[in-house]
């Protein structure tokens, strides 16, 4: 089975690819030529696309043959720009998409970074010091043959619990970074996979909708401008998406207009607010091609505000909130059971 390709080879395959369409060499030709010259991974992918085309495929359904290793996003892309006639800018666009997910992914380590610090540097202090703290109440209240409260109680279970069990942590982390170093694939073009927990990020889900709906609004131009029927042409750029969902949205659209229902656009529910208003116009061709682009523009620029958001806003506020929560955790395990000590003292 062949292993799925990593985002940066598959950007660098399509930037290879790009450059072959652009110059007009066969890419029969053009990727025999890729693969002798390279023996890494990216060489192999284009040897056995070549082999493939040389015996009589299509380069949709060479890259079809490799499986799970090509993501289906970019299969669709390269079967819209063929379709379109207008293979090179739907390559620009994977190739567009592809850097600004990875410029994604790259702003919010370096976000979390900072948070993830502190939160090592507050583990390491609650150890050394913390720990110790609560085992010194323990024995207080042991000496004094008092009972401690139920929640002081249940932080002397935690301070003991941290105490045989503190090694579970940098096992935590390992596997934090382990995962994170698995997340650089393809399937961060759709969040899939290792990218998934990106989505619980606040700000990103949003990011990589709008350049979806950005490349959906591009790609569906294009089809536009070649005539292709707007079913098909909705269809073929929804599947460029990666989204499931907004794919099965686009179909029953693409039904509805193979109906004649002419209002199917705007009454359809679940469809983002820009493109619903681009596609119930009632424009045709070069017409609607043209409010697409713009469409398409102004979702590019939505998605630039985000990360805008994710590289300077996100970074203060996880830092706020976990200095924050670390800040009152230490006062209340520095503070809470001496003042529970000094009112079981008062009372006995």
């Amino acid at each position: 089975m062949t292993r799925p390709v990593s985002l940066a080879d598959l950007s660098a395959f399509n930037a290879e690819l790009l450059a072959l369409v652009q110059s007009g060499i066969s890419l029969e030709r053009g990727l025999a030529d890729l693969a002798t010259s390279s023996d890494d991974s990216l060489g192999k992918l284009a040897r056995r696309l070549s082999d493939r085309m040389q015996q009589g495929e299509s380069l949709p359904a060479a890259l079809q043959g490799e499986g799970t290793a090509i993501p289906p996003i970019y299969n669709a892309l390269v079967q819209a720009g063929v379709r379109s006639g207008r293979l090179t800018s739907a390559l620009e666009t994977a190739a567009e998409l592809s850097q600004e997910v990875r410029l994604v992914r790259q702003q919010v380590g370096q976000a979390l970074l900072a948070p993830l610090v502190l939160l090592c540097l507050s583990f390491l202090l609650t150890l050394l010091f913390g720990v110790d703290l609560l085992n010194r109440y323990r024995d207080t209240y042991h000496n004094l043959f008092l009972q401690p409260p139920a929640w002081v109680g249940w932080m002397l279970w935690i301070g003991s619990g941290l105490e045989r069990y503190w090694w579970l942590a940098p096992l935590l982390l390992g596997a934090i970074v382990w995962g994170w170093s698995r997340s650089t694939g393809a399937s961060l073009l759709t969040l899939s996979g290792w990218s998934a927990p990106l989505r619980w990020v606040p700000g990103v889900s949003r990011v990589i909708h709008n350049l979806q709906h950005a490349s959906f609004a591009k790609l569906l131009a294009l089809l536009c401008e070649q005539e292709v029927p707007l079913p098909e042409g909705l269809r073929l750029a929804a599947e460029a998406t990666g989204d499931r969902a907004f794919a099965d949205r686009a179909g029953q659209l693409a039904a509805a207009v193979e109906r004649g229902d002419g209002t199917a656009a705007r009454n359809q529910k679940g469809w983002p607010r820009f493109l619903q208003w681009a596609l119930s116009q009632g424009a045709q061709g070069a017409g609607l091609a043209a409010v697409l682009r713009q469409t398409s523009l102004l979702y590019r620029r939505r998605a630039a505000g985000g990360m805008l958001w994710l590289r300077t806003g996100l970074p203060i506020v996880c830092t706020m909130l976990l200095g924050g929560l670390i800040t009152l955790a230490h006062a209340v395990l520095n503070l809470g059971p001496m003042t529970a000590l000094w009112f079981d003292l008062v009372r006995n």
